[in-house]
């Protein structure tokens, strides 16, 4: 696993998804998600990441991943392995997924 340390930190990226699941799927749900943060965890350019869920909205669901650079979330975003793994994952959403790129602007 690469240390932010190890990278150039204006290269580095946030992505985070919002998710709204359906009722009675959260069980599948964060089985689906966990098998799709462990993947992700081999592709290149992946730092960390982290799922949230709301406390007053429990089918809300945030996921914050952090990326050396946009183009590394790119070739992941469009990967046949995501396609594949959020395939099983957009039957159990209430809506489609919102996804925002954010990139470091002060710390």
């Amino acid at each position: 696993m690469i240390t932010i340390t190890n990278i150039r930190e204006e290269t580095v990226i946030k992505v985070i998804i919002k998710r709204s699941v359906a009722s009675g799927l959260e069980t599948h749900f964060d089985a689906a998600i966990q098998r799709t943060l462990h993947e992700v965890n081999e592709v290149e350019g992946y730092i960390s990441g982290i799922t949230l869920q709301q406390v007053n909205h429990p089918r809300n669901r945030l996921v914050i991943t952090t990326w050396e650079s946009e183009a590394d979330w790119k070739a992941w975003q469009h990967s046949a392995a995501r396609q594949r793994l959020i395939s099983t994952i957009n039957p159990m959403l209430e809506e489609q997924e919102s996804i925002q790129v954010y990139s470091i602007y002060s710390t």
